[in-house]
């Protein structure tokens, strides 16, 4: 199957959730494992490579958003994709995971077909579990004539839309400069292939609320 060699970690301390996301993972193909808490969370973070993590907020001990710096501050984990499943869905909430680095935001009860979508959206890798591939002998001019980076790979990506979103919410100000930044990141993913993820949308939601109660200024 396509998922096949996924590994994913399901982290929520409602057994009923996290056998409902362990049968729609298995559904879909991938291999899953469940941590009840946030310290157990990172412990088996550590211990075995994970591709993804669905990620719950509102745990006892160690919540979402404390698992969630964690991993995206630890050298050995930051790479593996984090979706967050949580019954909190306000604006804060979102930013915040925002913030902290999370690939998706979904609220509870989630729907499976923008669950699939959000996981189709943040595996952007290759899955941990993969057959070795075959070694191909490496002739003296491949090593002495490495390929050459088009113009096209070394020039300067846009600004993300998170990045303009965090830089003008930290700094309470929209300025023209920014105004076009942000409009264009929108174009951007409004006319891109992949579609605009949930967690953007909500983070175009937070400026114009941000605006509208006066948390962030227009200047000149």
């Amino acid at each position: 199957m396509a998922n096949e060699g996924f590994n994913v970690l399901v982290v929520d301390d409602s057994e009923m959730n996290r056998d409902t996301l362990g049968r729609r993972l298995k559904h879909d193909g991938f291999t899953s494992e469940m941590a009840a808490g946030g310290k157990q969370a990172l412990t088996m973070l550590r211990s075995k490579p994970f591709d993804l993590v669905l990620l719950d907020i509102m745990m006892p001990g160690m919540d979402g958003y404390q698992v969630l710096k964690a991993i995206k501050s630890d050298e050995h984990l930051c790479e593996v994709a984090v979706i967050i499943i949580s019954a909190v869905d306000d604006l804060d909430s979102v930013m915040r995971c925002t913030e902290l680095g999370a690939d998706d935001y979904l609220t509870k009860p989630f729907d499976p077909i923008l669950l699939r979508a959000a996981i189709a959206r943040s595996l952007k890798r290759t899955p941990t579990v993969i057959t070795k591939p075959v070694k191909q002998k490496v002739t003296t001019l491949q090593r002495e004539t490495p390929p050459q980076p088009s113009p096209l790979s070394i020039a300067q990506p846009d600004m993300t839309l998170q990045a303009i979103v965090t830089q003008i919410v930290n700094t309470g100000q929209l300025s023209r400069k920014s105004y076009m930044h942000f409009s264009k990141a929108i174009f951007n993913g409004l006319f891109s292939p992949a579609a605009m993820t949930q967690i953007e949308y909500s983070q175009i939601d937070i400026i114009f609320t941000y605006l509208q109660s006066g948390r962030i200024k227009v200047i000149d």
